[in-house]
């Protein structure tokens, strides 16, 4: 199943300009895995990372993240805490999500974390996002 073709393709764009973006930056990280770099026998297909970790960058870092997940993505969760700010979004097709970005800012740490696949479940992206 090809997940909403023309959309995929928009937003491998934005993440890749925003992965780009970020690598070059000192105080960040950025990780990009496939499958099979997963090493799981599971629905997800890849999984894209940034970690910005330095409180001057964590206002151009969340604006940039807002204008890439605003147009296509729909909230699924938000929660705010001591400061945190954690929100779920995803894009569905068929009622089945085919994409899901976890988005986490605070004073001191912004990070987003994509996980494309097909039919893919809460508890899968937890799992994932848990052991990496």
């Amino acid at each position: 199943m090809i997940c909403l073709p023309i959309t995929a393709m928009a937003q491998d764009r934005a993440f890749s300009q925003l992965v780009e973006k970020y690598s070059s930056k000192q105080n960040c990280t950025t990780i990009e895995l496939t499958k099979d770099a997963l090493n799981m026998e599971t629905n997800i297909s890849n999984m894209w990372a940034i970690s910005v970790e330095t409180a001057e960058l964590i206002e151009e870092f969340s604006s940039d993240v807002e204008q890439v997940i605003s147009s296509k993505y729909t909230p699924m969760l938000s929660v705010n805490h001591d400061g945190e700010s954690v929100k779920i979004y995803s894009i569905q097709k068929d009622g089945k999500i085919c994409d899901i970005v976890v988005c986490s800012i605070s004073h001191s740490e912004g990070v987003i974390v994509r996980i494309v696949g097909d039919d893919i479940t809460l508890s899968q992206a937890a799992s994932l996002i848990s052991t990496q």
